[in-house]
């Protein structure tokens, strides 16, 4: 499925444009298409961002004539440098980032119909002993669903 790769293509170069220009409120300094936990990403590295292709994707939706409308689930992981006193206000300015990147263009240069974040970001800021080497970070999980035609673009 072309329109799939391009898609996720899109998602990674989309959220590599969170860049502290105006619109943004942080710079992500890594965009990477797999998943790192917060210890296994250098100081250097943040804001860290990982994305890959959910495995729960809804079964095509079949229309008359032969299209079927799919559906692709990304998931989204963020790390920031955060101390207990600054972790809300640092997950909250990375989520405002990433939906205000990915709803820069919800058709992903054409290859999508719409882009959703389809759940609401999950955070680990509520868990003051975290365990681990790097303790000064804190994390967020997203769920961003795409729906496309297959062969569309």
């Amino acid at each position: 499925m072309p329109n799939r790769n391009q898609i996720l293509d899109d998602i990674g170069t989309t959220l590599a444009a969170i860049n502290g220009a105006p619109r943004y409120n942080l710079i992500a300094a890594t965009v990477e298409t797999y998943l790192r936990t917060y210890d296994e990403v250098g100081a250097a590295e943040l804001p860290w961002l990982g994305y890959w292709p959910g495995e729960g994707s809804a079964p095509p939706v079949g229309y008359p004539f032969g299209d079927e409308l799919y559906t692709l689930e990304v998931q989204i992981i963020g790390h920031v440098a955060a101390t207990m006193s600054t972790r809300t206000e640092q997950l909250a300015l990375l989520e405002e980032d990433i939906r205000t990147a990915l709803y820069v263009d919800r058709t992903r240069g054409g290859w999508a119909i719409d882009t959703q974040v389809s759940s609401a970001s999950v955070t680990d800021e509520g868990n003051p002993d975290k365990q681990g080497m790097a303790r000064e970070r804190a994390s967020l999980t997203m769920t961003v669903r795409c729906t496309f035609f297959p062969d569309d673009g």
